[in-house]
């Protein structure tokens, strides 16, 4: 193996780990994303069960301390559910960041594929022409010794 394709050999082994690691970030963040999406969605269950509660007490007669307790609970629940949703978003923006990197991982390791190819490639028509040129060689001592050996004759 000659020191080129030693160093594509490296530098592809090198690309393959940080493609690694980088999906590895990528299914981290897609765990966080699927957390927060599930939180956002309890939180979201309990805004309707605070707006249900809350029309339960327009309907009954009821006292103004339970109406201002059930409005508080409401508000607080629905900036919760704000907040997890504006969570949710900017996880949403972390994934899509991780998954460029992904990809350009990705095109970097085909990259280098792409070159370890090529050498493999330039490697073995230079050995065929090695090989072709040795056989002429050979072929053209075969056929001067029976040209000597005729002309001897």
């Amino acid at each position: 193996m000659t020191p080129r394709r030693r160093r594509i050999d490296r530098i592809l082994v090198h690309r393959r780990k940080e493609l690694e690691a980088v999906v590895l970030l990528l299914a981290e963040a897609n765990g966080r994303l699927g957390r927060a999406t599930a939180e956002a969605e309890g939180r979201d269950e309990v805004v309707r069960e605070a707006t249900e509660s809350r029309r339960r007490l327009f309907e009954a007669p009821s006292d103004a301390q339970a109406f201002l307790e059930v409005e508080d609970w409401l508000h607080t629940t629905t900036l919760q559910a704000a907040h997890a949703w504006a969570r949710v978003t900017q996880l949403k923006g972390e994934v899509a960041a991780v998954q460029d990197r992904v990809l350009s991982a990705r095109m970097k390791v085909r990259q280098v594929e792409q070159v370890a190819v090529r050498i493999e490639a330039t490697e073995r028509q230079a050995e065929s022409r090695k090989e072709r040129r040795r056989d002429d060689e050979h072929a053209a001592r075969i056929a001067q010794r029976r040209c000597a050996m005729a002309g001897s004759k």
